[in-house]
């Protein structure tokens, strides 16, 4: 309530689905929060209870979505592919889940393995990595961008991913709808593969620019392009 009447702006919140209700849920609509973005990370109740350590069910997760969607927030989803024991099955259950929840962004990003991390061992004992990937991971050779296809041992399938979770979630193309069997070609998955994060990024640029409650990624925008002509400045410019 002071936060409403003293400031009144509106604000984005990441958070934790296990710290929710529905009373919160209206309390942070009430407070005029229009961006809410949630890390459930996986569909899959396993893979996040035994890989993650999470105990959410995907039962909370509808409830959470579903009532912030009525409550008028724009929400956000954070999920994250190529989990160590992670097979297609569970990426289908997600482009299944996350068009029947339909929320307003799948905020997909490819898991990243640092040093001394604990699912680094999960990885090993899940032949998702090898012991002969740890000086890659410790050197820094084995990362890449987040948004960037990992440069683990990942199929075909993930390459589309990206475009399966945007035709589901945000186009609201049934999962067995023919266009996804084209994106099971693996010649197909070989051509968008290199446009995958492009995909990502422009869509969710495209989004914010659509949707005046997604004004964080605006912020990412003006943001970077200041950065962007600050170093050009600095580059070219520097002693003119």
């Amino acid at each position: 309530e002071v936060y409403k009447r003293e400031i009144g702006l509106p604000f984005f919140c990441e958070t934790n689905p296990n710290v929710h209700t529905k009373e919160t849920m209206k309390l942070l609509a009430d407070a005029n929060c229009t961006l809410l973005q949630f890390g459930f990370q996986s569909a899959n109740e396993e893979v996040r209870r035994t890989v993650l350590h999470r105990r959410e069910t995907n039962a909370r997760i509808r409830e959470l979505i579903t009532e912030a969607k009525r409550l008028g927030m724009f929400v956000c989803i954070d999920h994250i592919a190529n989990l160590p024991g992670e097979v297609q099955e569970h990426l289908d259950e997600a482009i299944a889940l996350y068009h029947e929840l339909r929320p307003n962004w799948v905020n997909l990003g490819y898991l990243q393995y640092y040093p001394e991390a604990e699912i680094i061992d999960i990885a090993i004992a899940r032949k998702a990595i090898f012991e002969e990937d740890l000086h890659d991971i410790y050197s820094g050779e084995f990362q890449s961008s987040f948004r960037l296809l990992s440069k683990s041992h990942i199929g075909d399938y993930y390459r589309t991913m990206p475009m399966r979770l945007f035709l589901a979630f945000k186009i609201g193309i049934n999962p067995n709808a023919f266009v996804y069997k084209i994106l099971n070609n693996k010649i197909i998955a070989r051509i968008l593969s290199p446009l995958a994060s492009w995909f990502i990024y422009a869509s969710r640029i495209l989004l914010a620019y659509t949707d005046k409650r997604d004004f964080l990624v605006r912020h990412h925008v003006i943001r970077n392009i200041y950065v962007m002509i600050n170093l050009l400045k600095e580059k070219f410019f520097k002693n003119a």
